[in-house]
């Protein structure tokens, strides 16, 4: 089950709070457009802010999922009109009769379009999503859970019967075994996958096979969704008198049935087509049922699939990255992983005949090293050496380290590890976001350390007044709400900004509010060489408006960085 958190309005820009919108006539949104090509099959582009039909709710997307059918259509004849997204979790900005109110956190399950800002879905196939459900499990829920929820209603009760499930690698195929498992069925799970097998053998599978052919015995019930050889092959294990329920497929390769091939197999079988809407019971209800078996940790949506796209996002920085700046090298610490790039005309060499000033950018919250290319740009023409990193819970480590308060410690190994061709008495930092909460703390306690700028920095966390994208994302970095909120109340600028010594330079956007946190005004206030800028009509890290920053604030770190001694 593959899951994006929104990244169509741009980096972080999620955690600002969205007023619903007004009537969409004219308006236009980002979206992810089909392309009609082998590669890439979408592209970002413009599309019209669509207006709910009567019936229809508008959600403000905050996460997607990506379904097998989606990418085939993508794959296809082109269909002019149609944009994909058939899965997503979000806020209502505009509601219809009997639909959840104005406000509410969503799970929806639209006939397409969904890849978006914003999508309009009939009010019959949505369901509300407690605080105990994130938004980027809330949208792995509906495509696929909707298939196994009915597929396991269309077999009947399974308690004690023999399940062969082909294809089980995919969503439909992790809910189907955990739901079957539950309810007492012996599933034997056929994937290529030995990680995968693992994962269905945690979530109740009996047996794991990695082709159907390897299935032994006989099974009272078959769920297929291959087609192709694994079919027949797979009918051919089935008791007699037992069932195949065939609601796929995947290998796009037709099946092919022979009669006398079952001689030497069950002498009567039923083979019964699937489909999921095929349901008395409408979206709605089964989604609420989704969702509250996932609440309750009975059902557990996997959304691995973002450590895949930050896996890979790093493997194309590690590839592209070069090839762009020859000189970029790539650096890795117990907290951290980062890319130092040289300014123009030196090279990664101790001969360097002058080693450059460095400038450390820590990113925030929801943002991670490949995201600021602009400021990194801005910083190596000026003659500054540029360090972006990922710390604990941020870009390639968020799915693997948990987000700490004490970010001094990671910024104090990064000074450590830098190689001895950039200049180690000259070091800045730029930080953003919640990053210029750690970027203070860093700071306060790092005397390396001899200029910061902080954009958009968050000053202090109140736990319940925040946005749920802001807890649901911190709660899933830090591995539970009670982490969370301890965390959060880490997260106070004022205990440490009378500490921040050195020449500070504070951005912030006028138009950048946060419920419940607080902007980079206090730290400049606090800290005793600080001065604070406020850019007219700036959003969240102003990149709406970074020619109002940007260029003054590289000049300014360049003055107290390549002029110091």
């Amino acid at each position: 089950m593959e899951v994006a958190t929104s990244a169509l309005a741009g980096p972080e820009a999620s955690i600002r709070a969205a007023p619903a919108p007004g009537p969409a006539r004219g308006r236009t949104m980002r979206a992810l457009l089909p392309t009609w090509r082998p590669a890439p099959l979408v592209t970002f582009g413009e599309a019209a802010q669509p207006e709910p039909a009567p019936g229809e709710a508008l959600v403000k997307v905050a996460a997607f999922s990506v379904n097998r059918g989606e990418t085939f259509q993508l794959e296809g004849i082109p269909r002019p009109g149609w944009r994909p997204g058939k899965d997503i979790a979000g806020m209502v900005v505009q509601t219809a009769a009997g639909g959840p109110p104005i406000g509410s956190r969503v799970v929806g399950h639209p006939p397409q379009a969904g890849w978006a800002e914003y999508a309009t879905v009939p009010v019959g196939s949505l369901a509300e999503l407690p605080s105990a459900v994130p938004d980027t499990t809330g949208a792995a829920l509906p495509l696929a859970g909707l298939t196994a929820l009915r597929l396991l209603r269309a077999a009947g009760p399974v308690i004690g019967r023999r399940i062969l499930l082909t294809g089980a690698s995919g969503g439909v195929g992790h809910y189907l075994t955990e739901l079957a498992a539950a309810a007492g069925g012996e599933v034997t799970a056929v994937t290529a996958s030995a990680e995968r097998g693992s994962r269905l053998r945690a979530l109740g599978a009996t047996r794991i096979v990695h082709d159907v052919t390897a299935a032994a015995g006989h099974y009272d019930l078959v769920l297929e969704s291959t087609g192709g050889e694994s079919l027949p092959a797979a009918m051919a294990k089935l008791a007699d008198r037992g069932t195949a329920i065939w609601f796929g497929q995947a290998s796009k390769t037709p099946p092919t049935l022979d009669f006398f091939s079952f001689l030497s197999g069950p002498w009567s079988v039923t083979l019964r087509i699937f489909h999921y809407t095929d349901s008395d019971l409408s979206f709605r209800d089964d989604l609420t049922t989704l969702v509250r078996l996932t609440a309750t940790g009975r059902l557990h949506p996997d959304i691995s699939a973002r450590d895949v796209a930050l896996a890979e996002a790093a493997r194309a920085l590690s590839e592209g990255l070069p090839l762009l700046s020859a000189t970029a090298r790539r650096c890795t610490g117990p907290w951290y992983a980062a890319w130092l790039r040289y300014p123009a005309g030196l090279s990664r060499s101790p001969g360097n005949a002058i080693a450059p000033p460095v400038v450390i950018v820590i990113p925030g919250m929801d943002s991670s090293m490949v995201e600021f290319r602009p400021v990194a740009d801005a910083l190596l023409r000026r003659g500054l050496a540029v360090m972006t990193i990922d710390g604990p819970g941020q870009g390639e480590l968020a799915a693997t380290t948990a987000p700490r308060p004490d970010y001094q410690v990671v910024t104090s190994a990064v000074i450590d590890a830098l190689p001895g061709d950039v200049d180690q008495d000259r070091i800045g930092v730029t930080a953003l976001s919640l990053g210029g909460f750690y970027g203070a703390v860093s700071a306060a306690h790092e005397p390396r350390l001899r200029a910061v700028a902080a954009i958009s920095g968050v000053g202090s966390m109140n736990w319940p007044e925040l946005p749920p994208f802001v807890t649901e994302t911190l709660t899933q970095r830090a591995g539970g709400e009670r982490a969370t909120q301890e965390f959060a109340r880490q997260i106070d600028v004022t205990h440490v900004a009378g500490k921040v010594t050195q020449p500070l330079r504070v951005v912030d956007g006028e138009c950048d509010v946060i419920p419940g946190a607080t902007n980079g005004a206090v730290l400049a206030g606090a800290a005793p060489r600080a001065e604070y800028l406020l850019v007219p009509g700036g959003d969240h890290l102003v990149g709406n408006a970074r020619w109002a920053w940007l260029p003054g604030t590289a000049d300014w770190l360049a003055s107290h960085l390549v002029a110091s001694p």
